[in-house]
């Protein structure tokens, strides 16, 4: 059963709060298979209490989770429904199965992150909330880490250090997270999942108790793999800071495509990576298949050919944590190409802010040939709050 308690005068405003507790529940339950381990849960609304928001055997408690139509934005229905979900994500990802030591907190707040994202996206669909998680906590992760935070997986030394990693622990984990479910597939990741969890209940693990279930039924599936790993390949985003830049030339005359990477830290860092690339051509224009095409290695190189006259567009809904660099110039007729052609209806909003995102990101932008106007322009038909966000954190440009 679910309970929630507050004051008597708090009644009122605690009825979509109810009503979240009661979908998220059951949902967790079916992607997981695996049932509730205590009789009842009860959630505590408890005003000025110290501790913010907190998971407990069977029991959460709140300071303040109301809502009241007259007196909040709908913005705060999913404030709101983010906190819930998050909490109850961890009676199984914190409570039923917990991190061995303090280095590995990302095994439950990473996945509580991501799953508070990606269950309220399939609950409440028209609010996109994946959408708001590629602007807004990829595309921050990005800005953020760029060589001096530490790994998501550190050495832990004192407990004050924990408040100073809390962004790796729940946001960057939850994207490379997010990177791992698209890679081997939503299916094969729900399935690992439920191994993992079946396995170690009770119990506590390390990052190689996940990836082994994830091998486990990887390897039991129809996806190609003999070339990886999982270990091998999230292993790199967990035990290096920082990120990759994917650099992406085209020779225009045969069409060849060269992809390589660096760390965005440039010569200061020979952190490498195994990235999964995913791309989209003016003949090919799919831009929901995000099944990666190609596994980029450290110190290696990936050759291909597409028509010359083509456009690409790689990392398809910013799958990876990594910025593709493209030739500028290039880019941005390439950009104006999509969003005036027909394929453009076929485009998603993350595949578009990704583009922006690398075109604002270049602090040496030229100006002889475009102006940041055309820029702006490109995006006048676009009303999603998503893009405007981007443009707002990138306002030191006009």
């Amino acid at each position: 059963t679910i309970n929630v308690w507050c004051r008597s005068s708090l009644i009122s405003q605690m009825t979509f709060m109810f009503n979240i507790t009661e979908m998220v529940t059951p949902f967790l339950i079916q992607y997981i298979n695996n049932s509730e381990k205590v009789p009842k849960m009860d959630h505590f609304i408890i005003p000025n209490f110290p501790v913010k928001d907190m998971e407990h055997w069977g029991l959460i408690t709140y300071t303040k989770i109301i809502y009241d139509a007259n007196q909040y934005p709908t913005n705060r229905k999913k404030e709101i429904a983010a906190i819930v979900t998050h909490e109850i994500a961890h009676q199984w990802f914190g409570n039923l199965v917990t991190p061995s030591w303090w280095s590995y907190l990302w095994l439950k707040e990473g996945l509580a992150s991501f799953f508070h994202t990606y269950i309220i996206d399939k609950i409440f669909v028209d609010w996109r909330t994946m959408d708001f998680f590629v602007v807004d906590i990829l595309h921050y992760c990005l800005r953020i880490d760029k060589g001096k935070l530490s790994p998501i997986t550190f050495e832990f030394d004192n407990f004050k250090r924990l408040d100073l990693l809390s962004f790796i622990i729940y946001y960057k984990a939850s994207t490379i997270l997010r990177m791992l479910q698209n890679t081997i597939t939503d299916e094969v990741f729900r399935k690992g999942l439920i191994i993992y969890l079946a396995t170690h209940e009770y119990g506590s693990t390390t990052p190689d108790d996940l990836w082994n279930a994830m091998q486990t039924v990887l390897d039991k599936s129809d996806i190609p793999h003999g070339h990886y790993k999982i270990k091998q390949i999230m292993d790199t985003w967990t035990n290096q800071n920082s990120y990759p830049v994917v650099n992406v030339m085209k020779n225009y005359t045969t069409g060849e495509i060269t992809i390589f990477q660096k760390c965005v830290c440039g010569q200061k860092s020979n952190n490498e990576w195994w990235i999964p690339i995913t791309f989209a051509t003016q003949s090919n224009p799919n831009f929901s298949d995000t099944a990666p095409r190609y596994l980029l290695q450290p110190n290696q190189n990936i050759t291909f050919k597409i028509d010359p006259n083509d456009w690409i567009i790689v990392n398809i809904q910013q799958i990876d944590s990594s910025m593709v660099n493209l030739n500028i110039s290039r880019y941005m007729t390439m950009m104006l190409t999509i969003v005036f052609s027909s394929e453009y209806g076929s485009t998603t909003p993350d595949d578009l802010w990704n583009a922006m995102q690398t075109a604002l990101d270049k602090s040496d932008i030229p100006h002889g040939h475009y102006k940041i106007k055309q820029i702006m322009d490109t995006w006048t038909n676009q009303n999603s709050y998503p893009v405007v966000n981007v443009m707002k954190n990138y306002d030191r440009f006009f």
